[in-house]
């Protein structure tokens, strides 16, 4: 199941059904950047537990990378990336992000914001 379904199917059936699929439309069709913040951030928390480790930041970023022709390698790779990340938003240093300090990380910075939700500016 991809992302974008795993975040949307609220009743794990597998499917989105139609109320499903209006919710998502809704959510990103919202001008309120912290809304589109708190999506993205249910997108990338793969196993649904309240938070975002290395391990998840790390996919967001090979995919991130590959989407836009990146080069993965040298000092901009996305393993260097993703500990730029974490020294960023990981405020209380316990090596995941929670949905607060991303939100509050892509808030501050901007860069980070056009990286990770880019819709959310």
């Amino acid at each position: 199941m991809s992302r974008m379904n795993r975040t949307f199917d609220t009743d794990s059936s597998g499917n989105i059904d139609f109320g499903e699929f209006l919710i998502a439309i809704s959510i990103t069709a919202q001008q309120d950047p912290k809304k589109k913040l708190e999506w993205a951030f249910s997108m990338y928390d793969i196993d649904r537990n309240g938070y975002i480790d290395k391990k998840e930041m790390r996919k967001i970023m090979d995919a991130i990378y590959d989407l836009l022709g990146e080069d993965k390698k040298g000092s901009d790779n996305p393993d260097n990336k993703v500990d730029q990340i974490f020294l960023k938003m990981d405020t209380n240093s316990d090596k995941k992000l929670s949905k607060e300090e991303f939100i509050n990380g892509c808030l501050a910075d901007e860069r980070l914001r056009k990286l990770l939700a880019p819709s959310a500016t």
